[in-house]
């Protein structure tokens, strides 16, 4: 038989441990917590910019760059402009329906006779729409230009033959010509008046309309003066003259 005193003492040693033993392991988790509170490094702020996301900030960044990158290939893929510059006149003929200047520069670029290489726009005038001068012969210098296509220092000739046709002078225009555009006697549509201003009233609409309602001023240009022009009803079927940029 075990002594009482002696159970009683063996209980209490047995629930002094186990309360010990509790505290030891609150003691512990709390010192644990402490040392990875002051040692280990801050966790970082979760980073929710995405760049394939537009609607983030990065997002947005990444678009704008991805967008001068394209803008930078572009340009540096780009032909490079031409010099000398080739002319040709379009084998095709057309009322002055062209679609405005836009679809004269689209006639340019799908006929038979443009070079198999380059970029074509029509030598066609419309004031505020495409037009070299609003002075006689550009008193004003190139400001007076409102899309215009030829280029100073720039030589055209003939894309048939390679014969120059004349040097554009400082305010972009030909003042002067060595050479017919066409050997051949041809009409071509040009809108021109002299002074290489746009002639007003004898566009044809604007290049829309090709009824006898309306006129076009218009050349042959086998001959050298290209400004100087003769107006015709737009019912009648002209070709373009077609500029290489």
């Amino acid at each position: 038989m075990v002594d009482p005193d002696t159970k009683a003492v063996v209980s209490w040693s047995i629930m002094h441990c186990w309360k010990m033993g509790r505290f030891g392991i609150k003691l512990a988790a709390y010192a644990a917590l402490l040392f990875l509170m002051l040692f280990l490094p801050q966790c970082k702020p979760i980073d929710l910019c995405n760049p394939m996301d537009p609607l983030s900030d990065c997002g947005q960044q990444s678009l704008i760059l991805n967008a001068v990158k394209k803008q930078t290939m572009a340009a540096a893929t780009a032909a490079p402009p031409c010099s000398p510059c080739r002319v040709f006149v379009t084998a095709s003929t057309f009322t002055g329906a062209l679609g405005g200047i836009a679809g004269a520069d689209s006639l340019c670029m799908i006929d038979s006779a443009k070079p198999a290489t380059g970029t074509y726009k029509a030598l066609l005038s419309f004031t505020a729409v495409r037009a070299a001068c609003t002075t006689l012969f550009c008193t004003g210098g190139p400001s007076e230009h409102t899309d215009w296509i030829l280029r100073s220092g720039i030589s055209y000739i003939r894309a048939t033959d390679s014969t120059l046709i004349g040097t554009a002078d400082a305010n972009d225009i030909l003042t002067s010509e060595s050479n017919a555009i066409s050997v051949a006697v041809v009409t071509v549509w040009l809108g021109l008046s002299p002074g290489w201003m746009p002639n007003p009233g004898n566009n044809c609409s604007g290049w829309t309309d090709g009824t006898g309602v309306s006129s076009g001023a218009s050349k042959d240009v086998s001959g050298t003066g290209i400004d100087t022009t003769f107006n015709n009803a737009s019912i009648n079927t002209f070709a373009l003259v077609c500029e290489e940029q």
